[in-house]
């Protein structure tokens, strides 16, 4: 992975996780709140890597724990961000499809 996008990644903030406990059943229940880059589009791949990061953040927890996934995700059905989010992974037509989009340079700009 390129320096610019793991640089990029970080230094966003794009989720934010927060426990709830049941005062009732004390049963936990993590619930998240994402804010995935819209960039116009021009930066799908890194969009697509801060859902796959928050779902695999997320999803870390005890498997019997609830969690929600909730947020902007800026995409459409039809985009490969959004598949990550319904199926957990991509198809190689789909990760081709991110070659498509113009990549990230040092200085945060896009280029084609």
């Amino acid at each position: 992975m390129a320096d610019a996008v793991v640089e990029y990644i970080l230094s966003q903030c794009v989720a934010i996780f927060t426990k709830l406990r049941c005062k009732k059943t004390d049963r936990m229940i993590t619930v998240a709140n994402i804010h995935a880059l819209f960039g116009e589009y021009k930066k799908m791949d890194i969009t697509v890597m801060q859902i796959a990061t928050a779902i695999r953040e997320l999803t870390n927890g005890p498997d019997n724990q609830p969690y929600v996934l909730c947020g902007d995700f800026n995409q459409y059905i039809d985009m490969p961000g959004y598949h990550v989010a319904q199926n957990g992974t991509l198809t190689e037509n789909e990760k081709e499809s991110l070659r498509v989009y113009p990549k990230v340079t040092a200085d945060r700009k896009s280029v084609v």
